[in-house]
């Protein structure tokens, strides 16, 4: 009987040890699959970040490749802080094309269909008083003019004239009175950085 209880030993101990063994295994065997799927997943979020990186990195080479064309069409937008330095030109143009030059109202409006663009635009009521020649050679400026601009509106009107305007009469040219002034308002629209 010893022989049978010391075999109920051996057998017990055995058993023990295969459960133990097997917890044990299953412990290590759920800590490797653990590791294995973080492992993948930061493995993914890698090849994700080289993905982004060699973007990014082809974006800013594209960017220093493009730059000149870039600063080119920036050109044609006014800046995000050269709304001044827009008005401070137009006034220019005014004096330099002989006619005087006020400035009615600026707006800047954002596009409600486009939420998220970059652009804006910048709405100016102009008025400027002048000779003829002087008025209509400063609206040839205006519309040609770098930037991307339109006349929305204009109304040209003539103050102070003593006869009628007869245009391609046999008589010649007609000769501008000393009290007449041309008068005319400009509605612009010129699109702006944000």
């Amino acid at each position: 009987m010893k022989d049978i209880s010391h075999t109920k030993k051996i057998f017990f101990g055995a058993l023990t040890f295969s459960i133990v063994s097997l917890g044990l295994y299953g412990l290590l065997f759920w800590e490797i699959r653990t590791k294995g799927q973080e492992i993948s997943s930061l493995r993914v979020e890698a090849d994700t970040d080289v993905k982004k990186d060699g973007t990014l990195r082809a974006a800013k080479a594209s960017l220093v490749k493009n730059k000149e064309l870039i600063e080119r069409m920036d050109s044609y937008f006014i800046s995000r802080d050269g709304v001044v330095a827009f008005i401070e030109e137009l006034e220019k143009l005014g004096k330099d094309t002989g006619v005087l030059l006020s400035i009615g109202s600026v707006s800047a409006e954002n596009d409600s269909k486009m939420k998220d663009d970059f652009k804006e635009t910048l709405r100016i009521r102009l008025e400027a008083s002048g000779p003829w020649a002087n008025l209509f050679y400063f609206l040839s400026i205006l519309e040609s003019l770098p930037y991307r601009a339109q006349v929305d509106q204009m109304t040209v009107s003539l103050l102070g004239a003593s006869d009628k305007l007869s245009f391609g009469s046999e008589l010649g040219p007609r000769l501008q009175g000393k009290e007449e002034i041309w008068k005319g308002t400009f509605e612009l629209t010129i699109l702006k950085l944000k």
